[in-house]
């Protein structure tokens, strides 16, 4: 492969090469803004070197590219088309193996990824994370959340495994795009919790709309709007939506729940979710005992409190926590 020495050129060369290959960062971008806007030497020099990276496109058009092959045809095409002086033709061929370089890193699209992007992996204990276009995502545990260093492109584009809630910031030019296991979900500006931690990937709507599909078939997708939910089964491919029923689908990353009538087992598992501690009941049909409250980032110990004076449970503590209290009849 030909080799280059970045030592030989310019700031001002590789400055251009960073904006025509989409990497420079955004402190560069903005010198380049500048230098463009009061330069017309630097002007000059970004249209040629555009023109040349034009010229080079067809580095990319194929998966298994012969970068020293497609060097030389380049170089070649420049040399019969004539050289306007010593300096052009020599910048040329520089700018051929840089941009081979950029382009090659392009193709090899999973090492770009993983040198790009940030990587969240929670076990324990959820994290809320701010985008670099100033949305929010809370990572619920046990879940692996990858996002760019800074957005660029049509799209800002983040990778999920597990569950996490989402407060997208509009922006109707740049969609947000989701990637899960096997679909990909798209918005402009909303609300929402996707949990792809099951067999099934589960969108439930706060606010805005969200758009939900099977990745790679952008034809079959659903639309969600506030106050629905939709899954995608990940064993038949099947999309479905419905109204939100539980008022609880977010409480892990809000801290506020709502019990209306809710059967104590199901409240338990609830806490238990998103306390991380086993409860258990001495009784089992102390699980039928049904629960009306509302809790607003209170502590365990203030829950179990209520839920001691409401039922007339004991509450044990050891290495987990027992709940011994009478027994309610299912209905």
């Amino acid at each position: 492969m030909i080799m280059t020495n970045l030592e030989e050129h310019s700031y001002d060369e590789i400055l251009i090469l960073k904006v025509l290959a989409d990497e420079a960062d955004p402190s560069e971008e903005h010198i380049f803004r500048e230098k463009y806007t009061i330069s017309e030497i630097f002007r000059n020099l970004y249209f040629e070197m555009k023109e040349m990276w034009e010229n080079s496109q067809a580095l990319v058009m194929v998966e298994n590219v012969d970068v020293d092959k497609a060097i030389t045809n380049f170089i070649t095409k420049v040399d019969k088309e004539g050289k306007k002086n010593r300096r052009d033709f020599k910048l040329a061929i520089w700018f051929a193996a840089i941009a081979a370089t950029f382009l090659l890193g392009i193709i090899i699209y999973q090492q770009f990824f993983k040198n790009n992007q940030l990587e969240i992996v929670t076990t324990n204990n959820m994290t809320t994370i701010v985008l670099p276009d100033s949305s929010q995502v809370s990572i619920n545990r046990d879940s692996k959340f990858q996002y760019p260093k800074y957005f660029k492109g049509a799209y800002r584009e983040v990778t999920l495994s597990g569950e996490a809630y989402f407060k997208i910031k509009a922006n109707k030019n740049h969609p947000f795009i989701i990637n899960t296991n096997r679909s990909r979900i798209k918005v402009l500006g909303t609300e929402f919790n996707v949990n792809s931690s099951g067999k099934s990937v589960i969108i439930s709507v706060h606010s805005g709309n969200v758009q939900l599909y099977i990745k790679n078939n952008e034809r079959r997708k659903i639309v969600l709007t506030k106050g629905e939910t939709g899954s995608l089964s990940l064993d038949d491919e099947i999309l479905s939506k419905k109204v939100i029923t539980n008022p609880n689908y977010n409480s892990w990353a809000t801290g506020i729940f709502t019990f209306n009538q809710t059967s104590l087992a199901d409240v338990v598992k609830l806490l238990e979710q998103y306390f991380h501690t086993k409860i258990t009941f001495q009784n089992q049909n102390t699980g039928h005992c049904k629960l009306t409250a509302n809790f607003n980032h209170q502590s365990l110990n203030s829950i179990l409190e209520i839920l001691e004076a409401t039922f007339e449970i004991k509450v044990v503590k050891k290495d987990s926590i027992l709940l011994v209290g009478p027994a309610c009849e299912k209905n």
